[in-house]
């Protein structure tokens, strides 16, 4: 079974990436699920989640203020693992920071340095 999703799992990275890229975007995901791992152990559902990279070739930051923007895509992107957890409790490490960030939905205060995690809470 596991050979047959590794199968699955490299037609994927294929698609996305190109052939040419198979062997370090594998590594690329290897190495964040293992990192996943190292922090949270082994987590039954986890799920692999890749982010287009854009780039704003004019009109930056117009969008937010209904503007118009013309942006094209990029072969970069963000990699992320994730899974569900059974509190209302945010933990997220991201490569390059020496830290674990929390977040506790039960408390959307806004802090200093926190995100916007307040604008996502369902009313």
């Amino acid at each position: 079974m596991l050979h047959i999703h590794i199968h699955l799992g490299q037609a994927l990275l294929a698609q996305m990436y190109g052939q040419q890229q198979l062997e370090e975007q594998t590594a690329r995901y290897t190495q964040l699920n293992e990192s996943f791992e190292q922090y949270f152990g082994v987590q039954e559902g986890s799920k692999l989640f890749s982010a287009a990279g854009r780039s704003e070739i004019w009109g930056n930051h117009m969008d937010h203020n209904h503007g118009k923007v013309l942006a094209g895509s990029i072969t970069l992107d963000t990699i992320a693992v994730a899974a569900l957890t059974t509190d209302s409790v945010i933990t997220f490490y991201s490569e390059g920071y020496d830290q674990k960030y929390v977040i506790d939905l039960t408390d959307l205060t806004p802090k200093a340095g926190d995100g916007m995690a307040a604008g996502f809470r369902v009313c």
